[in-house]
C-alpha cells in the first residue's frame, strides 16, 4: 500500500519486516484503542509497547482519548490524521485512519476530501480549516501564519484550537512511532470498518469552555504536576506554559502524560541522553519554546554551556552514543520513514532493543511538543530563556 492509495484496495506488504515482535501478548484488560479490540484484531502499534509494563494500556488509552475524547468530532480528527499520514508518507497510519473513515458516508466524504481539493472545498469551513491546519503543522512546527491563525480563531473556540493542535501533534508523534519500527499493516486494517464506533461519552470529564479551570481540573493539574515533576513545587511561576495550555483539554493531557509516566524509573538511555535527543529535535524544528527547556535541562544535568553549544553546532564532536542518537533524531524528524535496517542495527547494538525504542520515543515525543508549543505560539518562561541566551552567545563566540 502507498499512502495515497485507496484503502479498499490496500493490502499489507508481506515483505515488510517489523522491528518488534509480532506475537507479543497484549493485556486482556485493553478494550479500546483507535477502535475496540476484538479477537484476531490486535494492532501492532500496541504490540510495540509490550516490553514495557503498562505500555500497551497507556498507548491504547492515548489513541482512544485523542480520537474520542476532547470535544471535537472523531471523524474530523481521523481526517486530520489521514492528511498528516499522507504528507509524512506513513502508510500504516493512513491505513488505520482510512479504515475508520470508511465506516460511514460522512467519513468517506472526509477521506475523499483529504485526497481531492475539489471535494475539500465542499466541506464546512470548520472541516476545511481543521484539515489545512493539520497539514500546515507537518510543513512547519509553527503551523498557520498569523493571518490564517486569526481565521482559525474565528471558527473555533480557544480550547478547540488547543485540541486541534494536540491532535495534529499526536499524529506526527504516532507516525514517528510506527514508521521507524517498520510496523506492517495488519490484514484486517486494510478494509473499511464494519460500522462507526460510538463511545459512551457520558462518563467523559467535561472540557473547560471558559478561561478559568474548574476546581476538579485544578486538583487534577496539581496531582499530575506533582507526579510529572516532583522536585518542582506547585506554584504559579513554576507551571510550564505547555501544561497550562494542555490543561484546557484535561482528558487528552492526562492520557499524554500517562504514556510517558511508564518510563519513570525504567529509562535505559538516561536523562542526559534524553535531553541531547530532545534538544536536537527542537533545534532541527527551530522550536524556540522547546529549545529553551531542553538547554535548561541539559544544563541542569551538569552539561556546560560551551558543551551544549558545541553539541548544537558540531554534533560529530559528541561521544559515539550521543552522536548516533542525535543523528537518528535529525533523520526521523525530517522523515518518519527514513529508518534503515543498518541504522536500526546500530541503535540496538549501542542501546539494546529497549534503549533503541526509548530513543525513538524521545524523538517522536518532541516532534509532538515542538508542534504543540510552536503551533500555539507559547512564550518561554524566564529562567530557561536566559539559559538559551547564554548558549546562543557561546555559539557565536565559538
Amino acid at each position: 500500500m502507498t499512502a495515497g492509495s485507496d484503502p479498499a484496495d490496500a493490502r499489507s506488504d508481506p515483505d515488510r519486516v517489523s522491528r518488534v515482535a509480532q506475537d507479543a501478548a497484549l493485556p486482556e484488560t485493553i478494550e479500546l484503542a483507535f477502535e475496540p479490540l476484538e479477537e484476531g484484531r490486535y494492532p501492532n502499534y500496541l504490540r510495540a509497547w509490550s516490553s514495557i509494563p503498562g505500555g500497551p494500556e497507556a498507548m491504547a488509552d492515548l489513541c482512544a482519548t485523542f480520537l474520542y475524547g476532547g470535544s471535537l468530532d472523531a471523524e474530523k480528527k481521523m481526517a486530520m490524521g489521514l492528511a498528516i499520514a499522507l504528507e509524512e508518507k506513513s502508510d500504516y497510519t493512513a491505513a488505520h485512519m482510512s479504515r475508520l473513515l470508511g465506516a460511514t458516508a460522512s467519513g468517506r466524504k472526509l477521506m475523499r476530501a483529504v485526497h481531492d481539493d475539489e471535494v475539500l472545498s465542499d466541506l464546512s469551513r470548520r472541516e476545511r480549516l481543521a484539515i489545512r491546519y493539520a497539514r500546515s503543522l507537518t510543513y512547519e512546527v509553527s503551523g498557520f501564519g498569523d493571518e490564517r491563525f486569526r481565521e482559525l480563531r474565528s471558527w473555533f473556540q480557544e480550547p478547540e484550537i488547543i485540541e486541534l493542535t494536540m491532535v495534529a501533534s499526536f499524529f506526527s508523534y504516532f507516525n514517528r512511532t510506527v514508521e521507524p519500527l517498520n510496523l506492517p499493516i495488519e490484514q484486517w486494517a486494510t478494509y473499511p470498518a464494519e460500522k462507526r464506533f460510538l463511545p459512551d461519552r457520558t462518563s467523559r470529564r467535561p472540557e473547560a469552555r471558559v478561561a478559568l479551570l474548574s476546581d476538579d481540573e485544578i486538583r487534577l493539574l496539581a496531582d499530575r504536576v506533582q507526579e510529572d515533576a516532583p522536585t518542582s513545587p506547585m506554584t504559579g511561576e513554576q507551571i510550564a506554559n505547555s501544561m497550562r495550555a494542555m490543561s484546557r483539554v484535561p482528558d487528552m493531557r492526562v492520557a499524554w502524560m500517562e504514556l510517558f509516566a511508564v518510563w519513570r524509573d525504567r529509562s535505559v538511555i538516561g536523562e542526559a541522553m534524553q535531553h541531547y535527543i530532545s534538544n536536537e529535535v527542537s533545534y532541527f524544528n527551530d522550536c524556540h519554546y522547546c529549545k529553551t527547556h531542553q538547554v535548561q535541562k541539559l544544563f541542569n544535568t551538569g552539561v556546560s554551556i560551551d558543551h551544549i553549544a558545541r553539541a548544537v553546532d558540531n554534533p560529530e564532536s559528541l561521544p559515539d552514543a550521543e552522536r548516533l542518537a542525535v543523528s537518528v533524531a535529525r533523520e526521523i524528524t525530517r522523515d518518519p520513514t527514513a529508518m534503515t535496517d543498518a541504522r536500526y542495527a546500530e541503535l540496538t547494538e549501542l542501546f539494546g532493543e529497549l534503549g533503541a525504542f526509548e530513543v525513538l520515543q524521545v524523538i517522536a515525543r518532541f516532534n509532538f511538543m515542538n508542534r504543540f508549543t510552536s503551533g500555539l505560539g507559547l512564550p518561554a518562561e524566564a529562567m530557561p530563556e536566559e539559559t538559551l541566551r547564554r548558549v546562543e552567545a557561546a555559539r557565536q563566540s565559538n
